[in-house]
Protein backbone atom coordinates (compact mmCIF):
# COMPACT_ATOMS: atom_id res chain seq x y z
CA UNK A 1 0.00 0.00 0.00
CA UNK A 2 1.03 3.31 -0.87
CA UNK A 3 1.33 6.82 1.44
CA UNK A 4 -1.38 8.07 -0.77
CA UNK A 5 -3.46 5.27 -0.72
CA UNK A 6 -3.02 4.88 3.34
CA UNK A 7 -3.83 8.71 3.47
CA UNK A 8 -6.93 8.29 1.48
CA UNK A 9 -8.36 4.91 2.63
CA UNK A 10 -8.06 5.56 6.52
CA UNK A 11 -9.09 8.86 5.72
CA UNK A 12 -5.70 11.01 7.37
CA UNK A 13 -5.59 14.88 7.36
CA UNK A 14 -3.45 16.91 5.36
CA UNK A 15 -1.39 17.67 8.47
CA UNK A 16 -0.55 13.92 8.53
CA UNK A 17 0.84 13.87 5.30
CA UNK A 18 2.90 17.39 5.96
CA UNK A 19 4.19 15.25 8.95
CA UNK A 20 5.56 12.70 6.92
CA UNK A 21 6.63 14.20 3.86
CA UNK A 22 8.54 16.95 6.70
CA UNK A 23 10.72 13.99 7.61
CA UNK A 24 12.88 13.91 3.92
CA UNK A 25 13.04 17.42 3.81
CA UNK A 26 16.28 19.69 5.25
CA UNK A 27 15.09 22.11 8.16
CA UNK A 28 16.30 25.60 7.58
CA UNK A 29 16.38 26.00 11.09
CA UNK A 30 18.24 23.04 11.81
CA UNK A 31 20.96 24.39 8.95
CA UNK A 32 20.86 27.55 10.18
CA UNK A 33 22.08 26.19 13.88
CA UNK A 34 24.57 23.96 12.03
CA UNK A 35 25.92 26.95 10.72
CA UNK A 36 26.10 28.94 13.98
CA UNK A 37 27.97 26.20 15.53
CA UNK A 38 30.75 25.86 12.69
CA UNK A 39 31.64 29.09 12.81
CA UNK A 40 31.83 29.67 16.58
CA UNK A 41 34.35 26.62 16.36
CA UNK A 42 36.41 28.69 13.63
CA UNK A 43 37.02 31.69 15.93
CA UNK A 44 37.58 29.29 19.05
CA UNK A 45 40.04 27.59 17.48
CA UNK A 46 41.53 31.09 15.96
CA UNK A 47 41.37 32.41 19.44
CA UNK A 48 43.28 28.94 20.98
CA UNK A 49 45.93 29.99 18.27
CA UNK A 50 46.27 33.00 18.86
CA UNK A 51 46.75 32.43 22.94
CA UNK A 52 48.72 29.33 22.29
CA UNK A 53 51.41 31.98 19.81
CA UNK A 54 51.46 34.40 22.50
CA UNK A 55 52.06 32.30 25.26
CA UNK A 56 54.76 30.65 23.35
CA UNK A 57 56.15 34.43 22.69
CA UNK A 58 56.34 35.02 27.07
CA UNK A 59 58.19 31.48 27.18
CA UNK A 60 60.78 32.58 24.45
CA UNK A 61 61.49 35.87 26.12
CA UNK A 62 61.78 34.72 29.82
CA UNK A 63 64.07 31.48 28.12
CA UNK A 64 66.06 34.82 26.40
CA UNK A 65 66.22 36.71 29.66
CA UNK A 66 67.48 33.50 31.88
CA UNK A 67 70.56 32.85 29.50
CA UNK A 68 71.74 36.18 29.82
CA UNK A 69 75.31 36.75 30.69
CA UNK A 70 75.83 37.28 33.98
CA UNK A 71 78.63 39.72 34.66
CA UNK A 72 79.23 41.93 37.99
CA UNK A 73 78.01 45.39 38.19
CA UNK A 74 79.82 48.14 36.63
CA UNK A 75 78.15 50.58 39.58
CA UNK A 76 79.94 48.87 42.71
CA UNK A 77 82.15 46.41 41.01
CA UNK A 78 80.32 43.33 42.56
CA UNK A 79 80.47 44.08 46.18
CA UNK A 80 76.77 44.88 46.26
CA UNK A 81 77.01 48.50 48.24
CA UNK A 82 78.04 51.84 46.86
CA UNK A 83 78.63 55.11 48.23
CA UNK A 84 75.44 56.71 50.05
CA UNK A 85 74.50 59.70 47.52
CA UNK A 86 73.20 61.40 51.01
CA UNK A 87 76.90 62.55 52.04
CA UNK A 88 78.98 61.26 49.53
CA UNK A 89 80.21 57.78 51.41
CA UNK A 90 81.76 59.63 54.85
CA UNK A 91 79.02 58.91 57.15
CA UNK A 92 78.71 62.69 58.17
CA UNK A 93 76.82 65.78 56.90
CA UNK A 94 79.05 69.02 57.10
CA UNK A 95 76.98 71.69 59.00
CA UNK A 96 77.28 75.32 58.72
CA UNK A 97 80.23 76.88 60.16
CA UNK A 98 83.28 75.23 61.29
CA UNK A 99 86.63 75.51 63.36
CA UNK A 100 90.14 76.85 62.32
CA UNK A 101 92.21 73.83 61.34
CA UNK A 102 94.69 73.33 64.39
CA UNK A 103 97.41 71.60 61.88
CA UNK A 104 97.67 75.04 59.80
CA UNK A 105 96.45 77.43 62.29
CA UNK A 106 93.72 78.18 59.62
CA UNK A 107 96.01 79.25 56.94
CA UNK A 108 95.90 76.19 54.41
CA UNK A 109 99.42 75.89 54.38
CA UNK A 110 101.22 73.39 56.02
CA UNK A 111 104.73 72.76 56.91
CA UNK A 112 105.29 69.27 57.79
CA UNK A 113 106.90 68.68 61.58
CA UNK A 114 109.91 65.85 62.10
CA UNK A 115 111.78 66.27 65.37
CA UNK A 116 115.41 65.15 66.35
CA UNK A 117 114.96 63.12 69.25
CA UNK A 118 118.38 62.00 70.23
CA UNK A 119 121.87 62.08 68.44
CA UNK A 120 125.08 60.19 68.94
CA UNK A 121 128.71 60.22 67.49
CA UNK A 122 130.86 57.25 67.20
CA UNK A 123 134.44 57.46 65.49
CA UNK A 124 136.37 54.39 64.46
CA UNK A 125 138.01 53.28 61.07
CA UNK A 126 139.23 56.99 60.63
CA UNK A 127 135.85 58.23 60.40
CA UNK A 128 133.40 60.00 62.51
CA UNK A 129 129.62 58.37 62.69
CA UNK A 130 126.78 60.61 63.32
CA UNK A 131 123.59 58.85 64.52
CA UNK A 132 120.60 60.79 65.22
CA UNK A 133 117.22 59.45 65.34
CA UNK A 134 113.57 61.27 64.48
CA UNK A 135 110.05 61.29 64.28
CA UNK A 136 107.23 62.15 61.80
CA UNK A 137 104.44 63.36 63.47
CA UNK A 138 102.50 63.45 60.39
CA UNK A 139 99.98 61.11 59.11
CA UNK A 140 102.05 60.90 56.31
CA UNK A 141 105.64 60.26 54.61
CA UNK A 142 107.50 62.88 54.75
CA UNK A 143 110.88 63.87 53.04
CA UNK A 144 113.58 66.18 53.68
CA UNK A 145 117.42 66.26 53.34
CA UNK A 146 119.34 64.93 56.94
CA UNK A 147 123.15 66.98 57.45
CA UNK A 148 126.00 65.90 60.21
CA UNK A 149 128.68 68.70 60.73
CA UNK A 150 131.78 68.14 62.44
CA UNK A 151 134.21 71.56 62.66
CA UNK A 152 133.02 72.27 59.39
CA UNK A 153 133.24 68.91 57.82
CA UNK A 154 129.64 67.91 56.79
CA UNK A 155 127.76 65.15 54.59
CA UNK A 156 124.34 65.12 53.58
CA UNK A 157 121.69 62.03 52.67
CA UNK A 158 118.20 62.46 51.46
CA UNK A 159 115.43 60.61 53.70
CA UNK A 160 111.88 59.32 53.63
CA UNK A 161 110.39 59.56 57.13
CA UNK A 162 107.35 56.90 57.14
CA UNK A 163 104.24 58.52 58.79
CA UNK A 164 104.27 58.55 62.75
CA UNK A 165 107.28 56.59 63.31
CA UNK A 166 110.75 56.81 64.56
CA UNK A 167 113.42 56.81 61.82
CA UNK A 168 117.66 56.49 62.62
CA UNK A 169 119.69 57.71 60.29
CA UNK A 170 123.58 57.56 60.23
CA UNK A 171 125.93 60.13 58.04
CA UNK A 172 129.46 59.00 57.72
CA UNK A 173 132.10 62.40 57.92
CA UNK A 174 135.92 61.14 56.84
CA UNK A 175 136.70 63.64 59.30
CA UNK A 176 137.90 62.74 63.31
CA UNK A 177 139.90 66.16 64.51
CA UNK A 178 141.58 66.21 67.50
CA UNK A 179 139.41 66.63 71.19
CA UNK A 180 140.36 66.67 74.71
CA UNK A 181 137.08 64.19 75.12
CA UNK A 182 133.90 63.22 73.86
CA UNK A 183 132.19 65.58 75.52
CA UNK A 184 133.86 68.22 73.26
CA UNK A 185 133.36 66.37 70.19
CA UNK A 186 129.62 65.99 70.52
CA UNK A 187 130.12 69.45 71.24
CA UNK A 188 130.95 70.28 67.91
CA UNK A 189 129.18 67.93 66.38
CA UNK A 190 125.38 68.61 64.68
CA UNK A 191 122.71 66.82 62.63
CA UNK A 192 119.79 68.23 61.49
CA UNK A 193 117.36 68.22 59.08
CA UNK A 194 116.17 70.40 56.23
CA UNK A 195 114.57 70.70 52.70
CA UNK A 196 111.20 70.05 54.03
CA UNK A 197 108.88 71.71 51.68
CA UNK A 198 105.38 73.43 52.74
CA UNK A 199 102.49 71.88 51.34
CA UNK A 200 98.78 72.35 50.74
CA UNK A 201 97.27 70.89 54.42
CA UNK A 202 96.01 67.65 54.00
CA UNK A 203 94.15 67.82 56.95
CA UNK A 204 91.51 70.52 56.07
CA UNK A 205 92.23 70.17 52.46
CA UNK A 206 93.48 73.81 52.36
CA UNK A 207 90.72 75.54 53.52
CA UNK A 208 92.19 76.55 56.65
CA UNK A 209 88.81 75.15 58.25
CA UNK A 210 87.36 72.13 59.50
CA UNK A 211 83.51 71.87 59.16
CA UNK A 212 81.13 70.70 61.82
CA UNK A 213 79.25 67.42 60.78
CA UNK A 214 76.27 65.16 61.77
CA UNK A 215 75.64 61.85 61.69
CA UNK A 216 74.23 60.63 58.19
CA UNK A 217 70.55 59.94 58.11
CA UNK A 218 70.46 57.65 55.29
CA UNK A 219 73.35 55.52 55.42
CA UNK A 220 73.45 55.58 59.73
CA UNK A 221 76.88 56.66 59.17
CA UNK A 222 78.06 53.87 57.52
CA UNK A 223 78.76 55.64 54.58
CA UNK A 224 77.45 52.72 52.49
CA UNK A 225 74.17 52.25 50.88
CA UNK A 226 72.78 48.87 48.98
CA UNK A 227 73.96 49.76 44.96
CA UNK A 228 70.31 50.44 43.59
CA UNK A 229 71.42 49.36 40.45
CA UNK A 230 71.79 45.63 41.14
CA UNK A 231 69.53 45.57 44.69
CA UNK A 232 72.76 44.72 46.39
CA UNK A 233 73.63 41.66 44.86
CA UNK A 234 76.31 42.64 43.35
CA UNK A 235 75.93 41.38 39.67
CA UNK A 236 73.53 42.40 36.52
CA UNK A 237 72.38 41.10 33.47
CA UNK A 238 74.84 42.01 30.69
CA UNK A 239 72.60 43.55 28.39
CA UNK A 240 71.48 45.70 31.37
CA UNK A 241 75.39 47.10 30.99
CA UNK A 242 75.00 47.76 27.65
CA UNK A 243 72.15 49.71 27.72
CA UNK A 244 72.70 51.51 31.83
CA UNK A 245 72.89 55.28 31.44
CA UNK A 246 74.69 55.21 34.60
CA UNK A 247 77.72 53.06 32.87
CA UNK A 248 77.48 54.53 29.21
CA UNK A 249 80.50 52.56 28.08
CA UNK A 250 78.84 53.41 24.52
CA UNK A 251 76.19 55.59 23.81
CA UNK A 252 73.30 54.07 22.50
CA UNK A 253 70.14 54.86 21.04
CA UNK A 254 67.13 52.75 21.14
CA UNK A 255 64.33 52.14 18.99
CA UNK A 256 61.60 50.35 20.13
CA UNK A 257 59.42 48.87 17.73
CA UNK A 258 55.39 48.02 19.07
CA UNK A 259 53.43 45.12 17.35
CA UNK A 260 49.91 44.32 18.16
CA UNK A 261 49.18 40.98 17.83
CA UNK A 262 45.12 39.96 17.18
CA UNK A 263 43.84 39.26 19.97
CA UNK A 264 45.32 41.82 22.32
CA UNK A 265 48.77 40.45 22.93
CA UNK A 266 51.33 43.45 22.35
CA UNK A 267 54.61 42.20 21.22
CA UNK A 268 57.56 44.29 21.49
CA UNK A 269 61.69 44.72 20.82
CA UNK A 270 64.26 46.62 20.54
CA UNK A 271 66.68 48.16 18.57
CA UNK A 272 70.57 48.74 19.71
CA UNK A 273 72.93 51.12 17.76
CA UNK A 274 76.49 52.31 19.27
CA UNK A 275 77.65 55.24 19.08
CA UNK A 276 81.29 57.01 19.65
CA UNK A 277 81.85 58.20 22.95
CA UNK A 278 83.31 62.13 22.47
CA UNK A 279 84.47 64.69 25.09
CA UNK A 280 81.26 66.45 24.38
CA UNK A 281 78.87 63.57 25.49
CA UNK A 282 81.00 63.37 28.37
CA UNK A 283 80.55 66.41 29.58
CA UNK A 284 76.91 66.10 29.53
CA UNK A 285 77.42 63.06 32.57
CA UNK A 286 76.48 63.71 35.89
CA UNK A 287 79.54 63.56 38.42
CA UNK A 288 79.30 59.99 39.54
CA UNK A 289 78.27 58.69 35.91
CA UNK A 290 81.75 60.30 34.73
CA UNK A 291 83.68 58.18 37.08
CA UNK A 292 82.09 55.02 36.57
CA UNK A 293 82.92 55.36 33.22
CA UNK A 294 86.72 56.77 33.56
CA UNK A 295 86.94 53.63 36.06
CA UNK A 296 85.49 51.33 32.85
CA UNK A 297 87.89 52.89 30.32
CA UNK A 298 90.76 51.96 33.19
CA UNK A 299 88.96 48.29 34.65
CA UNK A 300 89.49 49.58 37.91
CA UNK A 301 87.38 49.51 40.75
CA UNK A 302 85.48 51.40 42.77
CA UNK A 303 86.34 52.95 45.87
CA UNK A 304 85.23 52.53 49.54
CA UNK A 305 83.73 55.05 51.65
CA UNK A 306 87.01 55.81 53.50
CA UNK A 307 88.93 55.96 50.07
CA UNK A 308 86.65 58.58 49.26
CA UNK A 309 87.24 60.88 52.69
CA UNK A 310 90.51 60.48 51.71
CA UNK A 311 89.99 61.62 48.59
CA UNK A 312 90.68 59.07 46.02
CA UNK A 313 88.10 58.09 43.74
CA UNK A 314 88.91 54.48 42.26
CA UNK A 315 91.99 52.13 41.71
CA UNK A 316 92.91 51.25 38.31
CA UNK A 317 93.51 47.61 37.64
CA UNK A 318 97.07 47.29 39.40
CA UNK A 319 95.73 48.92 41.99
CA UNK A 320 96.62 52.50 41.90
CA UNK A 321 94.80 55.38 43.62
CA UNK A 322 92.71 57.03 40.78
CA UNK A 323 91.52 60.93 40.86
CA UNK A 324 89.11 61.70 38.86
CA UNK A 325 88.37 65.46 37.69
CA UNK A 326 85.65 66.64 35.26
CA UNK A 327 87.08 69.82 34.45
CA UNK A 328 89.92 71.47 32.29
CA UNK A 329 93.38 72.82 33.52
CA UNK A 330 93.63 70.84 36.50
CA UNK A 331 97.13 72.15 38.21
CA UNK A 332 99.56 72.36 40.76
CA UNK A 333 97.30 73.17 43.81
CA UNK A 334 94.74 69.86 42.83
CA UNK A 335 98.10 67.57 42.51
CA UNK A 336 99.17 68.89 45.82
CA UNK A 337 95.76 67.75 47.82
CA UNK A 338 96.33 64.58 45.76
CA UNK A 339 99.68 63.67 46.59
CA UNK A 340 99.11 64.63 50.46
CA UNK A 341 95.91 61.78 50.20
CA UNK A 342 98.45 59.35 48.48
CA UNK A 343 100.80 59.71 51.40
CA UNK A 344 98.77 59.52 53.96
CA UNK A 345 97.49 55.99 52.46
CA UNK A 346 101.44 55.26 51.78
CA UNK A 347 101.05 55.01 48.37
CA UNK A 348 103.66 55.04 46.32
CA UNK A 349 102.23 56.48 42.81
CA UNK A 350 98.66 57.38 41.93
CA UNK A 351 96.76 58.77 38.79
CA UNK A 352 94.71 61.62 37.93
CA UNK A 353 92.20 61.92 35.04
CA UNK A 354 90.84 65.41 33.51
CA UNK A 355 89.63 66.57 30.54
CA UNK A 356 92.90 68.92 30.80
CA UNK A 357 95.72 69.84 32.83
CA UNK A 358 97.16 73.37 33.60
CA UNK A 359 100.67 74.91 32.83
CA UNK A 360 101.80 74.54 36.51
CA UNK A 361 100.42 70.98 36.34
CA UNK A 362 104.23 69.41 35.89
CA UNK A 363 105.49 71.89 38.23
CA UNK A 364 102.90 70.18 41.01
CA UNK A 365 103.60 66.31 39.71
CA UNK A 366 107.70 67.93 40.76
CA UNK A 367 106.82 68.77 44.26
CA UNK A 368 105.10 65.54 44.34
CA UNK A 369 108.40 63.19 43.92
CA UNK A 370 110.24 66.06 46.22
CA UNK A 371 107.99 65.96 48.97
CA UNK A 372 106.85 62.34 49.09
CA UNK A 373 108.77 60.21 46.82
CA UNK A 374 105.73 59.80 44.76
CA UNK A 375 104.90 58.98 40.88
CA UNK A 376 101.97 60.79 39.34
CA UNK A 377 100.61 59.80 36.54
CA UNK A 378 98.43 62.46 34.45
CA UNK A 379 95.89 61.47 32.33
CA UNK A 380 93.41 63.08 29.61
CA UNK A 381 90.32 62.11 28.92
CA UNK A 382 91.06 62.08 24.98
CA UNK A 383 93.63 59.35 25.54
CA UNK A 384 90.67 57.46 27.53
CA UNK A 385 88.62 57.66 24.47
CA UNK A 386 91.64 56.58 22.07
CA UNK A 387 92.92 54.21 24.44
CA UNK A 388 96.45 55.41 23.54
CA UNK A 389 97.96 54.43 27.46
CA UNK A 390 97.31 51.97 29.75
CA UNK A 391 97.97 51.37 33.10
Amino acid sequence: MSVENFTEDNGATASCERFFRSLFKPSKTIAYSSNRVSLGRQKLMKNKILTILFIGLLIFSCLSLSSANVVKCPICGGTGIIDCPKCGGTGTIETQGGTSCVHCSGTGTLQPTVQKTGMQVEQRDGATYVMGTFHNKETFDVSGTVTASLSGHSNSTEVTFPAEEDTAVTIQINYLGSYPSAIQMIQHTTISLGGIESITCPYCDGTGTIADSTTCTKCQGTGTIDCTTCDGTGYVDEALVAQSAGFPLVAIEAVVAVVAVAGGGVGAFVVLKKKRVSEQSLRRLSPRQFSDWVLGRLDGKAPSSRDTAMGIDGYTRGGQPVLIKQSDDVGMTVIDSFAASLARNKARNGVIVAYSFGSDAVRGKVRAQLNYKLQIEMLTIKELIDSKRTL
